[in-house]
């Protein structure tokens, strides 16, 4: 084991502080970003997509359950007011 010297440890630990401190600053940048950042999340272009334009995915919601719907109304007639009632959620979407 090596023994350093009184000064030689110091100069460690004041190298040692100085990392933790970037460490530290980069922590809070990742917990707190400032205002002006551009948003690290969502990651995924796809992602990125869906939440600028909500839009979309409200479509798509809405298009996969109206096909789950259709194929459940033809086998079972009692659905239909069920089926209507997402009619109506998906124009109210549209016009939101």
């Amino acid at each position: 084991m090596n023994k350093l010297s009184a000064a030689e440890l110091e100069v460690e630990v004041a190298a040692i502080r100085q990392r933790m401190a970037a460490q530290r600053l980069i922590i809070a940048h990742r917990v707190d970003p400032p205002a002006d950042a551009p948003p690290a999340f969502p990651r995924s272009k796809t992602m990125q997509w869906i939440v600028r334009d909500p839009r979309f995915a409200t479509g798509l919601v809405a298009g996969a359950s109206g096909l789950f719907f259709a194929t459940r109304l033809i086998r079972n007639k009692p659905l239909l007011p069920m089926l209507a009632g997402v009619v109506r959620l998906v124009k109210l979407l549209k016009h939101s």
